[in-house]
């Protein structure tokens, strides 16, 4: 017989007009203090689901088990479909109406001073900052979310490491900071240990990019895949890939996939030349590249993924409507 898990988050950086309340997700307003602040851009968050149970482990190794399943799938999911910052603050959770809390068996700090100082909580970037989520967007997550727990274990596996940075860019204020992340998000997608770089983004596109996700991320950013195109982007070996991306995008017939292919090696060629010390952070040119590499690679990572947790397409409908920034 399932058990009943439910999880109560607290997240700041998102506004509700109404509370919404769903089959496995509910949400509503929630003000509160945090840190001496009194926070009034926070949603509770209520994540219900069945999980079978497990005669084999004792009883707190269960919580530990599911716990650790099941509550990075709702967060994941959100900042997947939200793509801004959000703020986890906690949650609350009990099985079959019994609260329940994760205890781990005492483990050593990790060594090294920076996995000491990630341990804790960073600055809150929301506090002031929020997006605006309307009712009728929720059942868009409670999709997401029931479809990818019937998905098998090791395409959940797979899809751990790009979703694990997905979030942590998405959460990012920085647009350097978001591109970093968006692209290892990517790269553990297209990770081939047997291929160059650049072949294993292109194998990957060729194979595993929906004709109708590629064709629907052109269209839909064309204005800033004309900006990426102007910019004197190369790959090394004086290959001029910006050029490249200016004659496919004029091509008639457009080839989509072969346009979203040397997009992404233009974002590539970005994204060497910020990871060889190449482009200067604080140059107003190389923010310019650095902003359109960011915002055209995160949706169309954005894409991928949530296919791979659907089955499909995501649906176009826009998650998140408005940013506010102020009380």
């Amino acid at each position: 017989m399932e058990r009943t898990l439910e999880i109560d988050f607290t997240i700041c950086g998102i506004e509700v007009d109404q509370p919404y309340e769903g089959t496995s997700i509910s949400v509503a307003m929630r003000e509160l203090e945090y840190g001496g602040k009194r926070l009034s851009n926070c949603i509770h968050l209520q994540y219900r689901a069945s999980v079978a149970p497990d005669t084999t482990l004792s009883e707190q190794e269960y919580i530990n088990r599911v716990l650790l399943e099941e509550r990075h799938l709702p967060l994941q999911s959100l900042s997947l479909l939200l793509n801004r910052p959000s703020r986890y603050l906690g949650h609350k959770a009990r099985l079959d109406g019994i609260d329940v809390k994760l205890k781990l068996p005492r483990q050593d700090f990790p060594l090294g001073l920076y996995n000491v100082v990630a341990m804790w909580d960073r600055p809150l970037t929301t506090i002031r900052y929020s997006s605006a989520v309307h009712n009728d967007r929720w059942p868009l997550l409670e999709t997401l979310v029931s479809e990818f727990r019937q998905k098998p274990t090791a395409l959940r596996k797979r899809l751990t490491l790009p979703l694990r940075w997905f979030t942590k860019a998405a959460d990012e204020m920085a647009s350097l900071d978001r591109l970093v992340a968006f692209w290892i998000s990517f790269n553990a997608l297209y990770a081939d240990p047997y291929k160059h770089e650049r072949d294993a983004i292109r194998s990957y596109i060729k194979i595993d990019v929906d004709p109708f996700i590629a064709q629907r991320h052109i269209d839909s950013n064309e204005q800033l895949l004309l900006t990426l195109s102007s910019l004197p982007i190369e790959l090394r070996g004086g290959r001029q890939i910006a050029q490249e991306l200016a004659q496919a995008l004029k091509a008639s017939p457009r080839n989509y996939t072969n346009v979203v292919e040397i997009a992404a090696l233009t974002i590539y060629g970005i994204r060497c030349a910020l990871f060889h010390g190449e482009c200067d952070p604080d140059s107003e040119d190389d923010q310019k590249h650095i902003r359109v590499a960011e915002r055209l690679l995160s949706r169309l990572v954005r894409e991928l993924i949530a296919k791979q947790m659907l089955g499909y397409p995501l649906t176009t409908t826009k998650f998140a409507t408005h940013e506010k920034l102020g009380p």
